[in-house]
């Protein structure tokens, strides 16, 4: 669980587990990306990551990723979709929009962006969950 951060301390988190070699390239891909494409150059690095198994009936409401005290270093969010399921939509509050989970589609957003999961009516969501930091001391090893 050290290894994992404080992200992984609440009891919702704590039966995931990701070993980041695996999914390290994408990451570095998808920052360069969210670097052009949100942030408009500049730097942006990984900052976590974590593979996110959503069992029927779990959802989550809406929140932001940035919070302070613990998170406001983070600038990007993105959900690789890894699965689809019934249900398990991410749901944007403002502006009203949700994204249902498919196969190898990416949602990138600023982590100031409300957003949450509508519960999973079947199957199991399964998506990569990572934020982006300008703070390179915050990134991941």
């Amino acid at each position: 669980m050290g290894r994992l951060g404080r992200e992984n301390a609440e009891p919702f988190f704590s039966w995931r587990r990701i070993s980041y070699a695996i999914v390290d390239r994408a990451r570095r891909a998808i920052a360069a990306l969210l670097r052009d494409r949100l942030r408009g150059g500049g730097r942006l690095c990984p900052g976590y990551t974590d593979l996110v198994l959503w069992r029927e009936g779990r959802g989550m409401n809406a929140h932001r990723d940035n919070l302070a005290p613990h998170f406001e270093h983070r600038l990007c969010s993105s959900i690789l979709c890894l699965t689809e399921c019934e249900g398990g939509a991410t749901v944007f509050p403002d502006p009203g929009i949700e994204v249902p989970p498919e196969t190898g589609k990416m949602i990138a957003c600023p982590s100031s962006m409300a957003h949450g999961v509508s519960p999973v009516a079947a199957g199991m969501r399964r998506t990569l969950a990572s934020w982006y930091t300008a703070e390179f001391g915050r990134g991941e090893p």
